[in-house]
């Protein structure tokens, strides 16, 4: 997995997916490309390449789940949560 100054760095580039599983609720990835379901084959093959960090659920900052207090710091926000 990336350093977070890396994951920074990528969600600044625009290069990427954040894909959030609905199979388990609350379970987000950051991949290094664009994702097209449609495209892969194998997921474990595909995540092994291209996933950079994988999360679940809360409680980064507030309610603010990782994935989205690591996407405001990219664009130069501030995240809070009540």
């Amino acid at each position: 997995m990336k350093t977070r100054e890396e994951i920074i760095k990528i969600l600044r580039s625009g290069k990427f997916t954040i894909y959030f599983h609905d199979n388990d609720p609350g379970a987000w990835a950051i991949y290094d490309t664009f994702v097209d379901d449609s495209e892969i084959e194998d997921w474990d093959e595909f995540n092994k390449a291209h996933m950079l960090y994988e999360g679940t659920g809360y409680g980064e900052v507030g309610y603010a789940p990782e994935v989205v207090v690591l996407l405001v710091e990219a664009l130069g926000g501030k995240c809070e949560s009540v």
